[in-house]
């Protein structure tokens, strides 16, 4: 969590290096691709915090053991209600899980208890000064710079940006300005 006004300070090539670092111990040989999340958070229009998180589609059936083996290599935030959030994802559902990982859109989450008594979200636009923060956070951080790539490598090439699956050894997919 970091308080709002405090994104420009925040480390991400550092963050995902430490990230890929937990992904390559929790799930050696396994594809995994996605990125990096960030939302304006609040609860029971409490004082607005950025949240920084990955959002990721990992190439491995859904078992006990690599849940646990993530959870046990890349720790969760303590304040987090809910860490971890594991969903199959059918083939037909994966544009849309990729859709929302590599967004480049930035929005304000409110959590509150329902009439229900669960918790529930409802996105809200940025107020103008946390879209300010927002953008200056994009313009620093591209996508490209904010993609999370394990097994995988971006390459380059006539036709465009191409995924491609990397030949062993560790990925070493990190983020630069």
């Amino acid at each position: 969590m970091i308080p709002l006004g405090g994104l420009a300070t925040f480390d991400l090539r550092r963050f995902i290096a430490s990230r890929l670092r937990a992904l390559q111990r929790a799930l050696p040989g396994i594809v995994v691709l996605g990125g990096v999340d960030v939302s304006l958070n609040t609860f029971e229009n409490g004082t607005p915090v950025w949240v920084v998180h990955l959002y990721l589609l990992i190439e491995a059936a859904d078992t006990k053991a690599l849940r646990k083996g993530i959870r046990t290599r890349c720790a969760g935030e303590p304040s987090a209600p809910r860490p971890f959030d594991f969903r199959e994802v059918s083939r037909g559902g994966r544009p849309l899980v990729l859709s929302y990982a590599l967004k480049a859109a930035f929005y304000k989450r409110s959590g509150f208890i329902d009439a229900t008594g669960r918790a529930n979200t409802r996105p809200q636009a940025l107020p103008v000064g946390a879209a300010v923060e927002a953008a200056l956070f994009l313009d620093r951080w591209p996508l490209n710079r904010r993609l999370i790539l394990h097994g995988l490598r971006l390459v380059h090439g006539r036709d465009g940006l191409r995924l491609v699956r990397r030949d062993g050894g560790p990925s070493r997919r990190g983020s630069r300005p």
